[in-house]
Order: C-alpha cells, then sequence, then structure tokens
C-alpha cells in the first residue's frame, strides 16, 4: 500500500486536541468559530499537522498569525 504525504500531513480531531491538550468540545469550538483553522475530509474535520504542531510550541495564537 503507497502513503499519501498529504494525508499523512493531516490530524483528526482525538489527535490534533492531544497535542494542544485540549477537550475535543474545545476543538470543535474554536474549529466552528475558527480560531483554529482546519479543512473538512467528506463529513469529518480534519488539521494540519505543521499548524498544529507550531501552535504546540507557541509560536501561533491567532489564526493566519506567526
Amino acid at each position: 500500500m503507497r502513503h499519501c504525504p498529504v494525508m499523512e500531513a493531516l490530524l483528526t480531531p482525538i489527535e490534533t486536541a492531544a497535542l494542544l491538550r485540549i477537550s475535543l468540545r474545545t476543538l470543535y469550538t474554536w474549529t466552528e468559530t475558527g480560531q483554529i483553522p482546519a479543512i473538512k475530509v467528506g463529513t469529518r474535520w480534519r488539521y494540519s499537522r505543521d499548524e498544529i504542531e507550531r501552535r504546540a510550541r507557541g509560536e501561533v495564537t491567532a489564526v493566519g498569525g506567526s
């Protein structure tokens, strides 16, 4: 089976919440209010691994900010 680099660069909500050390409810609230960038793949939310890792390190505090 071949791996898709784009899909490997996306995190599930559970993975994202764990990296940010927040609840899923908080993650979904941030997603719904645009406080965190996300994309919808079908009916499911996915988050950029690079973006989430930068946020976890405190490098980004607002959408699109650095």
